[in-house]
């Protein structure tokens, strides 16, 4: 009897066994979870990243750059207004240069490189203005006149250090422009200053350039067409052009005559005049109209007196007649007489005190200099 409980204790335990095994358990017959214990156990869904984190921002455009670039440069935050315009410009690059967005964003940088200089960030407005240089200068219709008014400021600042090419480029994009007074002023400084420098094919595309913008812009104001016509002679007689050179010295001088300009005006147009007669060999005319101009230096009455300057040139142009014709005395003692005359405080004036020095120094050589020396102050009024 005791052995048959025991079996049965046995089967018992052997059954509690199987139902507590998870490998052996018939699920059909466990009791289902309630709804509220399958939410409370259930695991959290996977995150949906995507929808949850924040919408980027939209990319910034060229026109919100530059307006962007606009304030930080009103609240004088130049460096700021860099980055953003550096960064339009990437936008923008592929454009044409006449393309408004590009030109638009170009005179924008031109501007604030003028701006960083002022402030006193010259590194980075040199670096600025060097790149915009460079673009101008490979598509010279892009940079318009704010690259103009950035080469000038460039120039003006670097100065006494000669900027031709500087103004060179600046030149080149006023020249893909319309006619203005504001090229006609950078077309006369550029001849002025390459004349100078002996950079005499610049001088004379920049004073052709000139001449033919005043004509256009006012050909009432006879005076500044003349002066312009007399600078064009002198700059054709360093080139050899000789042809040009007296013709544009003559239409001059009919021009001073006709408005009955000043002594001063005149005495130099009569003494360029003779200068360039005297190179293509006529000695006898050029002499006779040399020594007219030299007679209104003494000249006095009801005419204003000869400036300094104009008879520095008077003085000089008659010299180097002298000197064509072989009469190198008379040609030393009017060299002299020139530099004896007190400086004036012009480029042009001592730019020719420099001339003057080296042919009186070389008197006795038997070549004239090749560049006769400037005439004009260098303004036009």
């Amino acid at each position: 009897m005791t052995s048959l409980r025991f079996g049965y204790s046995l089967l018992a335990f052997a059954i509690c066994v199987s139902y507590a095994s998870p490998g052996m358990a018939n699920t059909s017959d466990t009791p289902a979870p309630s709804s509220n214990e399958s939410v409370a156990n259930a695991s959290p869904p996977p995150l949906a990243t995507g929808a949850e984190d924040p919408e980027p921002e939209p990319a910034l455009t060229w026109s919100d750059l530059t307006r962007l670039a606009r304030e930080h440069r009103v609240n004088g935050e130049l460096d700021e207004a860099r980055e953003r315009l550096a960064q339009a410009a990437i936008q923008v690059r592929a454009l044409p240069p006449t393309h408004a967005r590009r030109r638009t964003v170009f005179g924008a940088q031109a501007r604030l490189a003028i701006e960083l200089a002022d402030a006193g960030e010259i590194e980075f407005a040199d670096e600025l203005a060097n790149e915009l240089l460079a673009e101008a200068e490979a598509e010279p219709e892009l940079g318009g006149a704010a690259l103009v008014d950035l080469a000038l400021s460039v120039a003006d600042r670097r100065q006494p250090e000669p900027q031709l090419p500087v103004l060179r480029v600046a030149l080149t994009t006023a020249q893909a422009g319309t006619t203005n007074r504001n090229r006609m002023d950078l077309s006369f400084r550029v001849a002025d200053e390459a004349y100078r420098e002996n950079e005499f094919d610049l001088a004379r595309r920049a004073i052709d350039q000139a001449v033919l913008d005043a004509q256009h812009i006012g050909p009432s104001r006879k005076e500044r067409i003349a002066s312009l016509e007399l600078y064009k002679s002198r700059i054709a007689l360093a080139q050899g052009d000789l042809e040009v050179a007296e013709s544009s010295a003559i239409a001059a001088n009919q021009i001073f005559e006709e408005i009955s300009a000043s002594p001063s005006k005149r005495g130099i147009g009569e003494a360029t005049l003779a200068e360039v007669l005297a190179t293509k060999g006529d000695g006898e005319r050029a002499l006779a109209i040399a020594g007219g101009a030299h007679a209104r230096i003494a000249r006095i009455g009801g005419e204003e007196p000869i400036q300094d300057h104009a008879q520095r040139v008077i003085l000089a142009s008659l010299a180097r007649v002298e000197r064509s014709t072989g009469d190198s005395s008379s040609a030393r003692i009017h060299f002299e007489e020139a530099l004896s005359i007190p400086a004036v405080d012009f480029p042009a004036d001592r730019h020719l005190v420099k001339q003057l020095t080296s042919e009186l120094r070389t008197l006795d050589e038997p070549e004239m200099p090749s560049a006769p020396p400037s005439t004009l102050p260098s303004t036009l009024e």
